[in-house]
């Protein structure tokens, strides 16, 4: 199956037919989606994170917050970004970290490179790896510029999506920027 984020909800795609999950009273806009280990998916949206459940939506954890995006880490564990901070959920519970500075930034994505964990953000871009005790915000080329979208390729680079370029940051931390008129 694939899951796409809609403005009315979860859309699938299976064995060549589409079909909706919606959130009941009214369909909310899914802004993040994740498949957890047990096979369950699950979405992030303006009111929380919900659990798929046939054809419909119901709430799984973090009601009432901004979920922006959803991460499965390689040992299971259920990352979220929402307004101003992260959460963490393990077997034992959840841990909410906030951004730098009570930052009100938006979480977008997140991704990992080896055990830091990239967070992208209206504000920028942050990076939290297992030695640090709260997310670093990664200044430099990207400065405060808005982080639309992470993505990791085979090689081990991160791929950062803003409103006016696509960024590499290659293993060794080195970035090359690709401007929208690049790809005209």
């Amino acid at each position: 199956s694939l899951w796409f984020g809609t403005e009315l909800g979860l859309l699938r795609h299976e064995r060549g037919e589409f079909s909706m999950a919606v959130t009941e009273p009214a369909p909310l806009a899914i802004q993040a989606v994740a498949e957890l280990p047990d096979g369950r998916i699950i979405a992030g949206t303006s009111t929380g994170v919900v659990v798929a459940d046939g054809a419909s939506l119901v709430p799984y954890d973090l009601a009432g917050e901004d979920v922006g995006a959803l991460l499965v880490a390689r040992g299971g564990e259920l990352w979220a970004g929402g307004t101003g901070a992260l959460v963490h959920f393990t077997p034992s519970g959840a841990t909410r970290i906030a951004l730098p500075g009570g930052s009100k930034a938006h979480v977008n994505g997140l991704a990992f490179v080896g055990e830091t964990l990239w967070i992208a953000s209206s504000a920028g871009l942050y990076r939290f790896g297992p030695s640090d005790s709260a997310p670093v915000a990664e200044a430099g080329q990207l400065g405060q510029e808005s982080i639309e979208s992470l993505l990791v390729d085979r090689s081990g680079n991160l791929w950062i999506g803003t409103p006016s370029a696509l960024v590499m940051r290659t293993s060794a931390g080195v970035l090359s920027r690709h401007a929208a008129e690049d790809f005209v």
